[in-house]
């Protein structure tokens, strides 16, 4: 291989390498909200999924335990929907859920490392809630409507 052509290989791979995953990723929608196909309900207001989400509903209309499952807080789906969806920033949810972990309120959500073990973890757990923002993951679930949010 010539010095030039090594060269622009080089810069491709660093190139890829430091783009943004939600650049490289064209796939990706904003966050929606889905849960397991047996939770009891098709949509939630902005209070309701934030005091899901803030880990204060506990159980579903049903009786089932809310079980909330979220991805790392670097996640670009994560911060999406942190921001968009729930307006908190990452950060703010993270303090919330470390609050009520250290004073035995309550546990954290369950984190999972990628979209696609969400998907799993949904599917797997009844009265699991959560968000995708990879259409593709999207069909097996029940998607929430949510009611009264600005776009």
């Amino acid at each position: 291989m010539r010095q030039g052509s090594l060269q622009l290989w080089i810069l491709l791979i660093v190139s890829l390498a430091i783009l943004p995953k939600s650049v490289l990723c064209a796939q990706s929608i904003s966050p929606v909200v889905v849960s397991h196909p047996d939770v009891p309900l098709h949509s939630l207001s902005a209070s309701q999924l934030r005091n899901i989400f803030t880990m204060r509903y506990h159980n579903w209309s049903n009786g089932q335990d809310v079980s909330v499952y979220v991805l790392p807080m670097s996640d670009p789906c994560h911060e999406s929907f942190s921001r968009e969806v729930l307006q908190l920033f990452p950060y703010q949810l993270d303090r919330i859920w470390n609050r009520l972990t250290y004073s035995g309120q309550g546990v954290p959500p369950i984190q999972v490392d990628n979209e696609v073990q969400m998907q799993d973890a949904l599917l797997s757990h009844p009265g699991a809630v959560g968000y995708l923002c990879s259409p593709a993951l999207i069909a097996p679930l029940k998607l929430i409507e949510l009611k009264g949010m600005d776009e």
